[in-house]
């Protein structure tokens, strides 16, 4: 099972996929999460952001090198009240975090991700 260690190396994309797969075959309620990654990672958007996972949170970076990355942002997803939680934190110390629907999670992340990396991509629908 892919883990994110205390490395500065992130995970390639099949592997954080994995790690979310196999979570929800052990029966975890990890499905929405499971969508967003594998989003990230069939699209063009996998050459741009860096994964790794902390328990069941996906952390996102704009680096390989996680070190040398502008910030961090962790998404979580809670199952029992169907919300997502981002929370991005720079390396400054400034952080700021929104909690969404899973109906508002990819456009959440679309923000975040224009705003905090410079990353645009269209949304997986409409």
């Amino acid at each position: 099972m892919a883990r994110f260690c205390n490395q500065p190396a992130t995970l390639a994309w099949p592997m954080v996929i994995e790690f979310y797969r196999e979570h929800v075959a052990a029966g975890e309620p990890l499905q929405p999460l499971l969508h967003i990654v594998e989003f990230i990672a069939e699209s063009p958007l996998a050459n741009q952001l860096f994964a790794g996972t902390s328990k069941f949170d996906l952390l996102l970076f704009n680096a390989k090198d996680y070190l040398n990355a502008d910030g961090v942002l962790q998404i979580a997803y809670r199952p029992q009240i169907h919300e997502f939680k981002f929370h991005y934190a720079d390396f400054s110390g400034q952080a700021e975090t929104k909690t969404c629907s899973e109906a508002e999670a990819f456009q959440t992340l679309r923000l975040y991700l224009g705003l905090k990396f410079g990353v645009l991509f269209k949304l997986p629908f409409n």
